[in-house]
């Protein structure tokens, strides 16, 4: 059976089910079929919380579809509580831990092992859907994200280390003898070198004519190089704000989409419930956050007339802050 969840107001798909969702949780037995039902309806029913299944005659009938609307609160307030669930994990694990494995073949227990630690092996895609879903509406600010920073230190110490070249290579051209400056020298050692009637002091004048010439030369070069240095730097320098703030959304966005898919990962590991009812983590609240569950069931409340609706909003609140939501 699809599900729709409540965005703005009650979004309906086109399928037909027959009966408001219960929210019952099968009776538990030692035995490895009724242990891994058990387990699945927990964590459908969870999957479940602030999310409606459609009714045909809802179009045609609204007392039908608040009828509808009151049976999904008093079957999830009756039997989906943080304290109802709870007690169901402690039962499965009595369960499991007085089931007779010696009546199991080892590829049975193999696969029963297998279950607990992931119930659903395609979890992925139910992590894919539920970060589209997501990406429509924003991550919760309640839940904090830490992503690896080395990848930005890295990008800001370089920032740091072309910060200092900007500042070194225009101390070093600002250190440079202007053109100008040296083309004087030599128009001086080239007219001195015209009236120069001793051949020794010829030479040194060639010497030092030469020595201007190809001071000139390199003057222009490093001036050239040093120039086109500080144009690079100063146009990364320009761009390094908005490539890091770019660097921080992949970081970001890559930590999230790593985030939902523990998330779900953990949702159908049985271990992890039963840490989770001892504070070891907040799996199931973070699933239920995720998935909006407390904004999707207090729509649902909306669309029950206010005499009707107040009676479930106090019951909700408290259904609510037992789970943390």
């Amino acid at each position: 059976m699809k599900k729709a969840g409540l965005i703005a107001g009650i979004i309906f798909l086109t399928v037909d089910v027959l009966w408001a969702q219960a929210f019952t949780l099968p009776p538990v037995k030692n035995n490895i079929e009724s242990i891994r039902n058990a387990f699945s309806a927990i964590v459908q029913n969870v999957k479940d919380i602030g999310q409606v299944e459609y009714r045909s005659d809802w179009a045609s009938s609204r007392e039908s579809a608040i009828r509808h609307y009151t049976e999904y609160f008093d079957n999830l307030l009756a039997n989906m509580t943080y304290e109802k669930a709870e007690t169901y994990i402690k039962t499965i694990r009595t369960a499991i831990t007085q089931l007779d494995r010696q009546n199991f073949s080892k590829n049975e227990l193999e696969q029963f092992d297998a279950f607990l630690k992931l119930a659903n092996q395609n979890y992925n895609r139910e992590a894919a859907f539920l970060n589209d879903q997501i990406n429509v509406r924003s991550f919760p600010i309640s839940l904090t994200i830490n992503y690896d920073h080395s990848q930005l230190e890295a990008f800001d110490e370089q920032t740091k280390k072309y910060e200092q070249l900007l500042l070194d290579y225009r101390s070093q051209l600002e250190l440079l003898p202007s053109i100008t400056e040296l083309q004087s020298q030599l128009k001086d050692v080239q007219d001195e070198l015209k009236k120069s009637g001793n051949q020794k002091n010829k030479e040194q004048l060639k010497k030092n004519e030469t020595a201007l010439m190809n001071q000139i030369h390199n003057n222009a070069v490093t001036r050239q190089n040093l120039s086109n240095n500080i144009r690079n730097i100063e146009t990364y320098l320009k761009n390094a704000e908005s490539e890091r703030t770019r660097l921080v959304a992949r970081l970001e966005h890559s930590a999230r989409l790593s985030f939902i898919s523990n998330v779900i990962h953990d949702l159908n590991n049985f271990s992890a419930w039963e840490d989770f009812f001892v504070n070891r983590n907040t799996v199931i609240r973070n699933f239920l956050i995720l998935n909006n569950a407390r904004e999707n069931l207090y729509r649902i409340l909306d669309e029950i007339p206010q005499r009707q609706s107040e009676i479930y909003r106090q019951k909700l609140n408290t259904f609510c802050a037992g789970w943390g939501i």
